[in-house]
């Protein structure tokens, strides 16, 4: 199975669970795909980031900026931020991933319209829990312990 995750409100949000998912041997190829920006010493401080976790991967990907991947996605119906983001569900295809954890609604959305053979799973930080309503913060405990 092949797992991908996001960074930012995802792992960020709790490194210790992440750590002990990708320290498993549940998964045969591990990906990280983030929106950050790979420019100057970006990569080498997420890298040492994801070091400092104890987050184990086999592979980093950096989205391309936003005027790139306007142009690359001409041919889909999409505004600009999700042209962006459908970045993520280009890669994750190509990488034949089977599992994808994020935060952001909007890529949640583009992985269940444009890739329904994934199975997402959408993170919440902490301090954003009071903003779900109480079935969906029952249906996030239930998919984290499921799923962990």
């Amino acid at each position: 199975m092949r797992l991908a995750l996001d960074i930012d409100n995802t792992i960020t949000a709790v490194p210790e669970f992440f750590s002990e998912i990708t320290s498993s041997n549940f998964f045969d190829r591990i990906i990280i795909v983030t929106a950050r920006s790979d420019h100057g010493d970006s990569r080498s401080y997420t890298e040492a980031q994801l070091a400092a976790w104890s987050i184990r991967y086999d592979a980093l990907f950096f989205l391309d900026d936003s005027e790139l991947a306007e142009s690359s996605s001409k041919d889909q119906p999409l505004d600009w931020y999700q042209q962006f983001l459908i970045q993520k569900v280009n890669i994750c295809r190509k990488e034949r991933i089977d599992v994808i954890f994020d935060d952001d609604r909007v890529v949640v959305q583009l992985f269940r319209e444009h890739a329904p053979e994934i199975q997402v799973f959408q993170s919440f930080p902490a301090e954003h829990q009071h903003e779900l309503s109480e079935t969906e913060q029952s249906r996030h405990r239930r998919n984290a312990v499921l799923h962990a």
